[in-house]
């Protein structure tokens, strides 16, 4: 059979170039998968299509397309068209074993970056956990901080209460030594008494403090035997001297009859000590306080208790709000602290019960409002708490009333 011969203008297998042979897409296409095997082949099945071809001259080149013309009947186009098949086939394998790698390594690496992440979830985990124990650890250390410096801190205060406690033992063995070494011989009416000058001058303003201050040792009379001589009642002079050893014993002369007690009264009245014997229970004094303006106020009231009515009393150095006030003895008043409308004090006053007058006291280690103030014995007296402008306390002061100082 002879093959059609491609007319120009017309639509057939033969493709048309400008003195060159047009490749046709599918042809590049198999020619890339064909083996080395096959070049032949397409060659031979080319020369074959070429050599039945009428010789002509045109202007152009005709060139058979392998997908597009028509296969000679001896075969060749057959068997390019079986290596193509081939090629195909070969390269779908190769394409399939390269995606199949190529699968394997993206699995390897999902796999990898698996491993990664689980790496890395167990190195941050570790890490919290390497938190936390660092916190543990800096919270058990702080807490063991915290209990060492307070253990200390108690240490620091307990020695500082016995070292208190040692001054006050010291200073009391002080005064028993002095009293000891200051011994006074006293003929009072015949009756001889022997006591110490501490004693004898233990209540302030009295006559007796006067008597034997020093002050006026050239003045007292002395019998031969080297006793000061007083011209009084010796027996009633018995229960003053035992009141001045002991102001809070008064049960002996309580017990007395009423006619014994007038004369112990009139005795202490001659002594100036009536007030500290005989203190009058009619009267109630009111230190300070604010009025209906928030004002600190430095006035007095002094309630008469048989009438039940208020009269104005001294008025203090200075205003004081929330402040305290103790009997130091039989005739002295100790007012403390409080507030005088800008800063919490920690100034006292002492005021005379019998003139109700007011003078400056000792300085307090604190300052206090709000405290409280009691009498512990004839010597002491002890301020108690009190809010210092920022926090309230809890500590106490002591009054030595004999050298008028305050320690913890």
């Amino acid at each position: 059979a002879t093959e059609p011969i491609a007319r120009e203008g017309s639509r057939s297998p033969l493709e048309w170039n400008d003195g060159a042979a047009a490749e046709d897409p599918d042809e590049r296409g198999q020619d890339s998968f064909a083996s080395a095997d096959s070049a032949p082949q397409l060659g031979a099945a080319r020369a074959h299509s070429a050599r039945r071809t009428p010789a002509r001259t045109p202007a152009r080149t005709p060139v058979l397309s392998p997908v597009l013309s028509p296969v000679a009947s001896d075969g060749g186009g057959a068997e390019a068209s079986s290596a193509v098949r081939r090629a195909r086939a070969a390269a779908k394998l190769n394409l399939s074993a390269i995606r199949e790698h190529v699968e394997m390594q993206l699995r390897e690496m999902e796999d990898a970056e698996a491993a990664v992440a689980s790496t890395a979830e167990r190195v941050r985990e570790d890490r919290e956990a390497l938190a936390e124990e660092r916190r543990a650890v800096c919270e058990q250390l702080a807490a063991e901080r915290a209990a060492f410096e307070s253990e200390v801190a108690w240490r620091w205060e307990e020695r500082a209460r016995e070292q208190a406690r040692f001054e006050a033992e010291r200073e009391s063995m002080t005064r028993v030594a002095a009293q000891q070494r200051s011994v006074v011989l006293l003929d009072v009416g015949g009756v001889h008494y022997k006591t110490s000058r501490s004693t004898l001058t233990s209540m302030k303003g009295s006559m007796l403090e006067a008597m034997f201050s020093g002050r006026h040792d050239d003045m007292l009379a002395t019998t031969k035997d080297g006793r000061v001589f007083i011209d009084r009642d010796g027996v009633c002079f018995g229960y003053i001297l035992n009141f001045l050893r002991d102001p809070s014993a008064r049960g002996a002369i309580e017990s007395l009859s009423p006619v014994e007690q007038a004369a112990i009264q009139r005795e202490a009245h001659y002594y100036g000590l009536d007030e500290a014997l005989f203190p009058r229970p009619c009267r109630v004094a009111v230190f300070g306080g604010s009025d209906d303006k928030k004002s600190a106020l430095n006035s007095t009231k002094v309630l008469d208790l048989a009438s039940m009515t208020f009269i104005s009393g001294p008025n203090m150095l200075m205003r004081r709000n929330m402040c305290a006030a103790a009997m130091m003895d039989g005739s002295h008043i100790l007012v403390v602290g409080g507030y005088d409308g800008n800063e919490t004090l920690n100034t006292t006053e002492v005021i005379v019960a019998t003139s109700m007058f007011s003078s400056p006291g000792p300085e307090m280690g604190s300052s206090r409002s709000g405290c409280a103030a009691v009498s512990i014995d004839a010597h002491r007296l002890i301020v108690i708490g009190g809010f210092d402008g920022s926090l309230r306390l809890s500590t106490t002061e002591v009054l030595d009333l004999v050298s008028m100082k305050f320690a913890p």
